[in-house]
């Protein structure tokens, strides 16, 4: 199991080639991952946004890349034509003007266009290094991931047993659930009518309100999905989808409970599933 927040920053020198490499990412539904790296690495981003998602399932991912050249090819050239022109431009600006100084020759060498630089990249060589500082940055920001994502799943488990422990309490407190509204009613109806009323037809009525409020089936489902979530939790991969899913069943029949049992001692363990649901919803947003 991996959070999905993480952070690697890496700085390596490959070569003539200085790497730095950051990569964080933080919650989100989907996969979204953005690149940031100099203009002349942006024809690699697809290849570097298909080397994430064949590690990285789901989160919204930074990656931030600068390099340095420490040992450039470069190609200086000069424009000789326009350097004359310049040239004669100020002889004839100096002409004009009847100035006596001389034309200083940085003048001419900062003018535009008089010399261009051109440095030689081989891009085959500075891919192959940075897929493998990339490489690494990854197994980085992974171990982070799954040591953030170990600490989640201790988590996620004391939830689950303080749930599972609430459930078992609310299952020992409906096993006489029949009998309690049987006599609960009859009571109540007793002390409507008249002494000769049919007190099997009040129990038969008991009975069918008591049915009504039956949660058995409930709780069933209810541990069907605890176990489920335990299973879940198991598996390598990215599960939080899976586990958020399963979530929402469970507050479908925590609801359910709550809807059909007015029992105080049973509202009262109702709410506790509830607030422990939601601790368990909140960690799980944080799982890949």
């Amino acid at each position: 199991m991996k959070s999905m927040t993480g952070y690697s920053s890496i700085e390596r020198v490959l070569g003539k080639y200085k790497f730095t490499l950051e990569i964080k990412s933080v919650n989100n539904r989907f996969s979204e991952f953005s690149v940031r790296m100099p203009y002349f690495l942006n024809h690699f981003e697809k290849d570097i946004k298909d080397l994430l998602r064949k590690n990285i399932n789901r989160g919204k991912v930074d990656v931030f890349i600068s390099t340095a050249n420490t040992d450039p090819e470069i190609k200086i050239s000069v424009n000789e034509k326009l350097a004359m022109s310049y040239y004669n431009a100020f002889l004839k600006i100096k002409k004009i003007t009847n100035a006596n100084s001389n034309i200083p020759l940085n003048t001419i060498i900062n003018s535009d266009g008089v010399f261009s630089i051109e440095k030689k990249i081989d891009n085959e060589d500075i891919w192959k290094k940075l897929k493998k500082i990339l490489n690494e940055a990854i197994k980085d920001f992974d171990k982070v991931r799954s040591h953030d994502g170990e600490s989640v799943m201790n988590d996620l488990k004391a939830i689950l047993g303080k749930m599972k422990k609430t459930l078992t309490s609310i299952k020992l407190k409906t096993n006489n659930a029949i009998k309690r509204y049987q006599k609960v009613i009859e009571k109540k109806l007793n002390d409507l009518v008249e002494k000769n009323f049919d007190s099997e037809r009040i129990l038969a009525e008991a009975g069918i309100l008591a049915v009504k409020a039956d949660i058995n089936e409930e709780i069933s489902r209810l541990e069907s999905h605890f176990k489920l979530f335990e299973n879940n939790l198991k598996l390598k991969g990215a599960v939080g989808k899976t586990l958020d899913f399963i979530c929402q069943e469970m507050n479908r029949e925590i609801n359910t409970i709550g809807s059909k049992q007015a029992v105080y001692e049973i509202s009262e363990k109702v709410i506790i599933l509830k607030s422990e649901l939601e601790k368990l919803r909140e960690q799980v947003r944080n799982i890949e």
